[in-house]
This record gives structure tokens, C-alpha cells and sequence, in this order.
């Protein structure tokens, strides 16, 4: 951890305000700690803040049952064409829950949230369950992917081939680890009973059963 922290320094000091792609992660992260966004981030904020004012729009349409996965959802506020970048932008919003919600309506909502709420809990209790070093990195792992692609669809556009195969990973993580916990449980409890079992047939013959 000290050694991590020192190179997290170093390198956020060394790319602070460089515009190089080696400091993106640094330049992300200021972005959201130092008031001062440059001209594409206004403009990419300002697009989104539309994109969910119309995507809000699109769900008060129809919010129960949605409107239908493979339509573009409504513009009340018109969108600039970024089709030349994005040729599917009416149909991936960035904010993916909102998109789920006016697509699928609230049974696709309720699915998608019970999912995450699912690995979550799995991965918690693997995670606290976890005896040893490696088991512990796993569980911990499939846990974290599964928050982080939960926390990714209000963030960003998240249910694309890329993002979604991440998710199956983190739970099969946690169901590895998960299945191991039990395996172990399970000869725990066959050691514990195999001694009574004997000492139950000893009594037995002592009494010339």
C-alpha cells in the first residue's frame, strides 16, 4: 500500500496538467475535483444533461412497459447528429439506466437491479467467507466488477458486448469461490459426523447388536 500510494502521487503529480493520453486517467480524475472543465467536457456535459432530459421524457411516455428496445428514444430537446462518430447515438444513450427503463420499463429495471443486488450479496459473503489470500483476491475481484459495471450503467453507456462480458466474469468469481466455501463446509461436516457414526456402531456390538 505505501509503495502504491507514493507512485499514485508521483504519477498524478508528473501528468496534472499535461493533455498527454499517458495522464487520462489523471486528467479524468481531475475533472471532477477542479472546477474548470475546458471546452469539450462543457459541451459533453451539456449534451448529456439534454440526453437525460429527454430520456426522463421517454419514460413518462409509457413508464411501465417502456417503449420498445431498438427505437430511438424521444427528443423533446433536439440532439446534435453525432452520427458521423456514433452512427447508433439515438439508440445507446450514455446513461444506460435511464436508457433500460424507457426502453424496457420498470420490470427491466426491477431484473437489471436485482441482478447487481444478487452479485453483490454473493460476493460480500464470499468475500467475508474467504479464508485464504488467493480465494480472498477472487471474491474480492468478482464483487468489484460486479459494482463497478452497476455503477457504470448510470454513468455511461454499459450494456454494449464489452462492458456486459465483464459482468458474467465477476460473478463467476464469486461462484467459484463461493463453491470452494462450500465444498469445504461440506467435508467439514462429513469429518465431524464420520466419528459419531463410529461410535454409534461400537455401541451396537457392545450390546451384541
Amino acid at each position: 500500500a505505501p509503495v502504491t500510494t507514493l507512485f499514485a502521487l508521483a504519477y498524478s503529480a508528473a501528468f496534472w496538467n499535461s493533455n498527454s493520453s499517458a495522464g487520462f486517467p489523471v486528467q479524468a480524475i481531475k475533472s471532477q475535483l477542479v472546477d474548470d472543465p475546458n471546452a469539450a467536457d462543457s459541451a459533453s456535459d451539456i449534451y448529456r444533461a439534454i440526453e437525460n432530459f429527454n430520456l426522463l421524457a421517454t419514460i413518462k411516455s409509457n413508464p411501465v412497459f417502456g417503449t420498445g428496445f431498438g427505437k430511438p428514444f424521444l427528443q423533446p430537446i433536439p440532439l446534435p447528429d453525432i452520427s458521423g462518430a456514433f452512427p447508433l447515438w439515438q439508440f445507446y444513450p450514455h446513461n444506460s439506466m435511464l436508457h433500460l427503463w424507457a426502453a424496457g420499463g420498470v420490470l427491466a429495471v426491477a431484473a437489471w437491479l436485482y441482478l447487481a443486488y444478487a452479485g453483490l450479496r454473493g460476493g460480500t459473503k464470499a468475500t467475508l467467507a474467504a479464508a485464504k489470500g488467493y480465494d480472498l483476491l477472487v471474491a474480492l475481484t468478482g464483487t468489484a466488477i460486479v459494482l463497478m459495471v452497476t455503477l457504470y450503467s448510470y454513468l455511461d453507456i454499459s450494456f454494449d458486448n464489452q462492458t456486459l462480458l465483464l459482468f458474467p466474469i465477476g460473478f463467476a468469481f464469486i461462484h467459484l469461490i463461493q463453491d470452494g466455501i462450500d465444498a469445504d463446509a461440506a467435508a467439514a461436516d462429513v469429518e465431524r459426523r464420520e466419528p459419531e457414526v463410529s461410535d454409534s456402531r461400537r455401541e451396537r456390538r457392545d450390546v451384541g447388536v
